[in-house]
């Protein structure tokens, strides 16, 4: 349970600049999605540590995250990862509501391997939006690498082609001067 507790408060903690560290408000479904929240949640609503109603979940007062030291020990171990998860979840939203899912949004190259190997190795948590973010980001790398493919086959067809021509003409250059040199 101590671990569901960690899982939950961090899922309602916002990291500032350094280890600022503020409330943040999340939905009852993000908390639903961590292994044994509810036993949790119940007992941390009975404490009094945290308040939900039907939609969202929080912490109910800031000052606990201030004072609770173990808690500093979880940001603390955890600081990386919660800033990639909160910037994964983030960028998602901006990329669905405010960018209209435009592909150029997407995560490519060393920033789309760092977080495919986190959710492999099961650091990060995806909520169903972070998941179509990055299952898009998969699909159009692979699309502009599949593109990439094509274009160094066209590449070196092209060059292919060319050498045959190359040969072709120097193996006419050859009888013509051979040619020459019989008569």
């Amino acid at each position: 349970q101590v671990q569901t507790a960690a899982a939950i408060v961090l899922a309602l903690t916002e990291l500032g600049e350094g280890m600022e560290i503020t409330r943040r408000i999340a939905s009852r479904e993000e908390i639903a999605r961590i292994k044994g929240s509810e036993t949790v949640m119940e007992l941390m609503v009975n404490a009094r540590l945290v308040t939900m109603d039907d939609k969202v979940v929080q912490v109910a007062h800031e000052a606990l995250l201030r004072r609770w030291p173990r808690l500093q020990d979880w940001l603390q171990d955890n600081q990386e990862r919660l800033r990639l998860e909160r910037r994964l979840a983030r960028e998602a939203k901006e990329w669905a509501v405010e960018l209209d899912r435009d592909p150029g949004a997407l995560y490519r190259g060393a920033r789309l391997a760092q977080v495919v190997e986190w959710v492999d190795a099961g650091m990060i948590s995806l909520g169903p939006l972070t998941s179509e973010f990055l299952q898009a980001s998969r699909e159009e790398a692979e699309r502009e690498e599949k593109e990439k493919e094509v274009q160094r086959q066209r590449e070196l067809e092209h060059q292919r082609l060319l050498a045959e021509e190359q040969g072709k003409l120097a193996e006419e250059q050859q009888r013509r001067a051979e040619d020459a040199e019989a008569a």
